[in-house]
């Protein structure tokens, strides 16, 4: 299994993504087919305490806390990582499956940014 061990900067301490396993991956995609992807805050949950976990090292806490181009970086070494699962879903047809989710996960992300930032500002 192939991990990736890396530093951004203005954080103390180095992250790590990994390679998901097979059951890894079925296990997320019924978890993400169970939360309905137009409900932000079960789809956030998947998120938080499911795919998290198993990527790698990496925390929401740390992901509120950094520029969208560290979470670009970290992205972008977990698609490294696992370049072999998304080799094989474009190859078996699943390319639409994971664009859509990938769109899904940066829009939610977003939108519990800006969800985030207006309860913050609202109890300010």
């Amino acid at each position: 299994m192939k991990t990736n061990t890396f530093k951004i900067d203005g954080f103390d301490k180095q992250f790590t993504v990994r390679e998901l396993k097979v059951k890894e991956v079925l296990g997320l995609l019924g978890s993400v087919k169970e939360s309905k992807l137009s409900d932000i805050e079960a789809f956030m949950d998947v998120i938080k305490n499911e795919f998290l976990p198993l990527a790698g090292n990496v925390q929401i806490e740390d992901l509120e806390e950094m520029a969208f181009s560290d979470i670009q970086l970290i992205l972008d070494k977990f698609m490294e990582v696992n370049d072999a699962f998304f080799v094989l879903a474009r190859k078996t047809g699943m390319s639409e499956f994971i664009d859509n989710l990938k769109t899904a996960i940066v829009a939610d992300f977003g939108a519990y940014v800006v969800a985030s930032s207006k309860r913050a500002m609202s109890t300010s």
